[in-house]
């Protein structure tokens, strides 16, 4: 199964807005053609803490196919246009990037670096 790792975070933002920012982007990536994406649970807490705890500002997409990544990358992009303090972290394998306030073209260029270098390697294994 296709999966990347996206991790948002935001400067000034405490857990819950935090968590209601990662809510946010998932309810949007699951508009797109994506199989599903999940909030990964925390480690464990310690003992005697109450409720299941989650990894705050992580989520795992798993993808319907790898030309889906494209139309994730473009939403995290246009997700840290919105506001300069955001970031994203995506993960594809060992391969990762980090979208920051920057112009569009640098952001295509980052982006365009990641899909070739998953291109090329999906070529070798076939």
């Amino acid at each position: 199964m296709n999966r990347v790792s996206i991790e948002v975070s935001e400067a000034g933002s405490d857990g819950e807005e935090l968590d209601r920012l990662t809510r946010r982007l998932r309810a949007d990536l699951l508009a797109l053609d994506v199989e599903d994406v999940a909030i990964p649970d925390a480690p464990p807490a310690p003992e005697g803490a109450k409720g299941a705890a989650t990894e705050l500002g992580t989520l795992v997409v798993t993808l319907a196919n790898s030309t889906v990544l494209i139309a994730v990358c473009q939403l995290a992009r246009m997700w840290v246009q919105t506001n300069k303090n955001r970031k994203v972290l995506i993960k594809d394998g060992e391969r990762s990037i980090e979208l920051v306030a920057s112009s569009q073209d640098q952001h295509d260029r980052i982006i365009d670096g990641l899909l070739k270098a998953r291109e090329a390697e999906a070529v070798e294994r076939d």
